[in-house]
């Protein structure tokens, strides 16, 4: 970092590491990469600061002078001091040496201040100044920057020579540094320094030359990486046009496109130098729709920095889109204005990346009337719909704040509708672990990309996202919301496509299994082998390919060797061809799906079931057909009538269906599914089977069985509940429908007045379980009252039973935990088998399978309040089970049935329960349970509900029931409320201030003899002081509420999410006063921990010390600048908002110039965290107490 001009350079790419998704321009620039990343010198001479053009100086000049203005001045260090009067000669070049070697000082500018004299004069071909306070200014301020950009694992600084000569020390070195941004640019420069010392022997002058022109070091900037291996496109044409889709049922409607950052026209037609039948204009247009582009060009993006350093108010970080954009908005104006007069149609606007807000801004900028008049619809891809956090800096330089503060969301939603669409690929992960510095140059995996794409944008890095954009950052609130599982930009798979030495396999097979942990956790991320497609002779496959192709609906099985896993699993493969070379090349060449068999059967049993799946697969289409659709859809027929050897479990086993994340899911000594990966391109932005804006993405496989259909039924009703796919449009029973087109139908050609629910988009509510009713009827009329009936729509019936493994027990076993939230082992798992093929039920209380979250999020979203304590558990029984006797529970119960038939016996009772759940013929605890109404349970006395699949039932707390399975294997999920009583919430307030109160005295206040009898004066008087203090021990002691929670912080019971994330679910108090006094609730700890330097994990946790109730376990996420004032509150229990502010702010150390903005927001900071806290009731306000 102390070499700020070269840092300076990197400056201009932070403005684009969100847009700048399509790396297709990129190769546009003529400059010739070499081996080494550019162009080198056939001569000896070097460039230096006199050689440089003038236009090379002046820009990294002015970007050094914007970042110092957008980061805030700083005082001018103290001179350092010193600790030698002198420095001898053999002294600075084992300091220089040290600089190089230890501090890698090129990159993070850590140098020995004691080597430079306070006057020294720093030089390279890009800049010159003077002062060794100037050099640590600029490393201050540019530190954030490119340790955002390159981190420490990507790069490296080597020292080639070093000498002393003359008095002066001469150093060749060489930098190398990959630059996380979607084209992967690589800094790598060579060069030479002179270091001059003076009369102390402290150097006086720094002259830096390069073994390049200033130039092209510039164009790295802008240039990909060289790959180790040439990509290659399955669906290049060779000149011929591919197969022509469907054509739309209804008008054409133009489309606009709106280009990303750093993009231009052609991009959009003809993507990384590809024939233009596969760019995204031509996929429009094939499809009935006009198409044209805002015809942008690549010089025009130097507008924005220009913009920005013209703008007092950009610089500021509170610009305005129609500043540094304007020239963007009035291109994107003149298209549409064009178009309209052209078509005389409103168009749809397409917006890849920042077009998207863009899109937004120029409709703002223009007005409803104009909007209403030209656009028609709104549909963004992958585009940043939020600012960063405050605390983080924003790359529009406030454009986009400003934008939503103005024109928040889908703000003419009313006249125009609005699309967004997110990918769903990636996990954010930090980059850990003893890994080569070389190889993480070469190879670094999409998860570490993404960590720092999140941070960014998100403040938090384990967000999940298409790798760039988190999820929730591509969803502008109030509109359709699409969320596309496996899609990532192109530039993250390409990299992970690098990887293939052995030593990085070697690496990645822990960290798969390590995930299999909590594997919802991961469930986005799409599995690392299936980056990698090539034949399978290239992937070492043992087993050669078949002399020929198989014809078209037809399947070649051929059993492969073992797996190399150490455990007895079999591979088979099968291979697929297109009818056609034209349609071969448009939609990729044969393609390889690979199968793994579970590994708990025996070798004999393995070997057996790849005999018959390959005597099945010769009997030809009977087996299985394969069905190849003109849009590139692969099928396996599900009517299929398999062989009489050959069972449907034996398909299912060997071949059978899954989604990506049970990669994630397979466990060490069992594979609890087979798993089958598929892979396809597809042409950019826009796919013939998803719409996405990546260029790579991945599948599913429709597969034998009953999960296909399930796939697909759920893909289809959360369209049709979205409001984007028209009634009728879509059958999904029928995998050869295109579902494309339908889609795209329904974004281009929808009806004027959108679907009233819309803006649901596809996240299950808590009414879609009690429908026809409302979630405020339900509550008002039920909750807690009397049982309710109902029954699931299809669509909601599938996403649940897709959710839950459709009720497979192996699955689910896996996503579940015991009591202490440690996962089943392999054993236990056997136990349970052994259990239900006993007949015996088997009961797993805690479940986080996908569909878990989503109740349980569901709940807690739409019905807070009504309980801080709610679990999701799963039921497995089979009919000949011995009944569940009759009984009540503590909790309020919500059951939905997915699989099989069962009998529910209700008789009414009464919710002020005490304890645990009562059995009917239980011997009871004290008189108050004995007390307790015994109903009749003769047949005509009792109701029956028959529940089937999709069947919910609502029992309240304390009612009596007996359940009894009737029909087949039955599956059930149950929602728990926990019940908490009045007196039970006074009990607990109570006893939290009388042990509190006891504690502080001298006197004991504990049984004697005497409180057997009439009670001791102590007695009276802790019942005095109970008396006396009721009404404020119940305001210091309220019940801890749900906090918002996010799956990917989220394990197991342990629930958890960022402040960020929490805050902008609204979970806030109402505004503090800066003279409030909040104190921590008696019934909550807080336990502070730091994760990293940047990270602080606030540990919440509320157990009843009269009961042993677990009231809230729960993880908050946030900046490392709240430690103090966190401390402050464990300590003391109580504080003043100003002192906890006073607490962060005195924790940072800048320089004093930065310290008003610095304290400023880390005042915001705590005033944020307290106001979810209050809101949480793990803070409680003693101004409030007082009134």
């Amino acid at each position: 970092m102390g070499r700020p001009r070269r840092s300076a350079l990197l400056a201009p790419c932070l403005l684009g590491i969100v847009g700048l998704r399509s790396v297709t321009w990129l190769q546009q620039f003529q400059l010739p990469p070499t081996r080494g990343g550019i162009a080198r010198r056939a001569e000896p001479e070097r460039a230096s600061y006199e050689s440089s053009p003038a236009w090379t100086k002046s820009l990294v000049n002015g970007l050094t002078n914007l970042v110092n203005t957008a980061m805030g001045e700083a005082d001018e260090p103290l001179a350092p001091a010193r600790k030698f009067d002198k420095i001898a000669s053999e002294q600075l070049l084992e300091g220089i040496q040290a600089d190089f070697e230890e501090r890698q000082y090129l990159w993070s500018g850590d140098i020995d201040p004691e080597l430079y004299d306070e006057g020294c004069e720093f030089t390279d071909p890009t800049l010159s100044f003077k002062g060794l306070s100037q050099f640590q200014t600029n490393m201050r301020n540019l530190k954030p920057i490119l340790d955002a950009l390159v981190p420490k694992e990507q790069r490296r600084c080597k020292l080639r020579e070093i000498k002393l000569k003359d008095g002066e020390v001469f150093a060749k070195w060489q930098m190398v540094g990959d630059l996380r941004l979607p084209w992967s640019p690589r800094i790598d420069i060579t060069g030479k320094t002179r270091y001059s010392p003076g009369k102390d022997g402290r150097i006086e002058s720094y002259f830096e030359q390069w073994d390049v022109s200033a130039g092209e070091a510039l164009a790295q900037l802008v240039r990909p990486a060289p790959e180790e291996v040439i990509e290659h496109w399955p669906q290049q044409l060779a000149g011929k046009p591919p197969p022509k889709p469907a054509q739309m049922a209804h008008e054409d409607v133009p489309v606009v496109v709106l280009p990303g950052f750093g993009n231009e026209a052609l991009d959009y037609s003809v993507p990384l130098g590809q024939d233009e039948a596969v760019g995204l204009k031509a996929c429009l247009e094939r499809r009935g729709l006009p198409v044209s582009v805002v015809p942008v060009k690549r010089a025009d993006w130097i507008r924005v920095f220009v913009g920005i350093l013209l703008d007092a108010e950009s610089r500021a970080g509170n610009g305005t889109a129609d500043g540094a954009y304007g020239w963007y908005l009035d291109l994107a104006k003149k298209a549409v204005e064009e178009n309209t007069a052209s078509t005389g149609k409103a168009c749809v606007l397409v917006g890849h990346s920042a077009g998207g807000w863009l899109g937004r801004a120029l409709m703002q900028r223009e007005g409803r009337e104009w909007a209403k008049q030209h656009v028609r619809g709104l549909v963004t891809l992958g585009t940043p719909h939020k600012p960063p956090p405050e605390g983080r800096m924003d790359m529009t330089f406030g454009c986009l704040r400003n934008l939503n503060k103005a024109h928040p969301g889908a703000y003419f939603s009313d006249d125009i509708f609005y699309v967004s669409v997110a990918g769903d690929a990636v996990v954010g992960e930090k980059m850990e672990g003893n890994i080569p510095i070389v190889e993480l140059i070469q190879s670094p995996s999409p998860e570490s990309t993404a960590w720092n794409s999140y941070q960014a944008l998100g403040g938090c890095g384990n967000l999940t996202g298409d790798g760039l954009v988190p999820v929730d950052w591509a969803h502008l609130p109030g509109a359709d919301q699409i969320t596309i599982r496996g899609v990532m930009p192109r530039s993250s798979r390409s990299r992970s496509r690098r990887r293939s030495d052995s030593r990085s396999r070697d690496r990645r097979e822990p960290r798969r299994r390590s995930s299999s942990r909590s594997p919802s956790r991961r469930r986005a991320s799409p599995p690392r082998r299936a980056s990698k497609s090539p034949p399978p002779a290239k992937r070492g496959n043992p087993k050669p390919a078949p002399a020929e192709q198989p014809e078209l609906g037809k399947a070649r099985i051929v059993a492969g060797a073992p797996l190399n896993t150490g455990e007895k699993t079999y591979q088979a493969e099968i291979l697929v061809a297109r009818e056609g070379v034209d349609a071969l090349n448009h939609s990729g060449n044969v393609r390889t799906i690979a199968c793994r068999g579970p590994s708990r059967q025996s070798h004999d049993d393995a070997e057996e079931d790849c005999r018959k799946f390959d005597e099945a697969a010769r009997d030809g289409p009977k087996a299985g057909q394969v069905r190849l659709q003109n849009d590139g859809v692969a099928s396996l027929q599900t009517e299929i009538s398999p062989p009489g050897h050959l069972t449907r479990s034996h398909l299912q086993r060997m071949a059978c269906w899954s989604l990506r994340q049970e990669l994630q899911k397979t466990k060490k000594g069992r594979f609890s599914m087979g798993v089958m990966f598929f892979e396809m391109w597809r042409p950019p932005f826009f796919t013939a089977v998803r719409l996405s804006f990546a260029s790579f993405v991945q599948y599913p496989v429709w597969s034998w069985g009953s999960s296909a259909e399930a796939y697909l039924r759920r893909t289809v009703s959360r369209l049709n509940r979205s409001g984007l796919l028209p009634s009728g449009a879509f059958d999904p029973q029928d995998p050869s429908s295109s579902e494309s087109v339908a889609l795209l139908q329904a974004l281009f050609n929808r009806a004027e007045e959108p679907a009233k629910d819309a803006s649901r988009g596809i996240r299950l509510e808590f009414a879609d379980l009690v429908a026809p009713l409302s979630t405020k009827q339900f509550l008002e009329e039920y909750w807690g009252l009397k049982p309710f009936s109902g029954s699931l729509g299809e669509d909601v019936l599938t996403i649940i039973s897709v959710g839950f493994h459709d009720g497979n027990m192996a699955e689910c076993v896996g996503d579940c935990r015991k009591d202490d939230n440690s996962s089943f082992t392999e054993e236990e798992f056997e136990g349970f088998q052994a259990d239900l093929n006993q007949r015996r039920s088997v009961i797993l209380p805690f479940c986080f399978t996908s569909g878990a979250w989503d109740i349980k999020s569901a709940f807690m979203r739409d019905c807070a309040g009504y309980g801080n304590d709610a679990e999701v558990g799963m039921y497995f029984s089979r009919p000949g089970v011995e009944p569940a006797p009759w009984h009540f529970d503590p909790n309020h119960n919500v059951t939905i049935q997915i699989v099989g038939e069962k009998d529910w016996h209700y008789a009414p009772g009464n919710p002020h329960t005490i304890g645990g759940a009562r059995g009917l013929r239980d011997a009871p605890m004290n008189f108050l349970d004995q007390s307790v109404d015994i109903p009749s349970t003769g047949p005509l006395e009792r109701q029956c509900y028959s529940l089937k699949p999709g069947s919910v039932l609502y029992v309240p707390p304390g009612h009596w029931h007996s359940v009894l399975p009737v029909k087949g294997d039955c599956v059930s999920v149950n929602l728990r409320v926990a019940n908490l009583l009045h007196a039970k919430l006074i009990s607990e307030a109570v006893f939290a201030t009388l042990a509190a109160s006891a504690r502080s005295q001298n006197t004991q206040y504990m049984v004697r003899p005497d409180d057997f009898a009439q009670g001791t004066a102590e007695l009276q008087q802790q019942a005095a002081l109970a008396v006396r203090e009721l009404s404020s021990s119940l305001q210091r002691c309220r019940p801890p509420r749900c906090f918002p929670f996010q799956v990917e912080h989220s394990d197991g019971l342990r629930l958890g999410a960022c402040l960020s994330y929490v805050s902008q679910q609204g979970f806030l108090a109402t505004e503090l006063n800066k003279n409030a006094t909040v104190g921590v609730n008696p019934l909550v700890s807080i336990l502070p921990k730091l994760r990293d330097a940047d990270q602080l994990v606030i540990d919440l946790r509320s157990v009843s010390s009269l009961t042993g109730s677990d009231y809230l376990r729960f993880s908050l996420l946030c900046s490392a600048t709240l430690l103090e004032p966190v401390m402050l509150l464990a300590r003391r229990g109580k504080a003043t908002v100003s002192r906890l502010q006073d607490a962060a702010c005195s924790a940072l150390q800048r320089p004093k110039k930065k310290r008003k903005m610095s304290d400023q927001r880390a005042a915001d900071e705590v005033v944020v965290l307290l106001r979810v806290l209050l809101h949480g009731n793990v803070l409680f306000s003693e101004d409030s107490i007082g009134q």
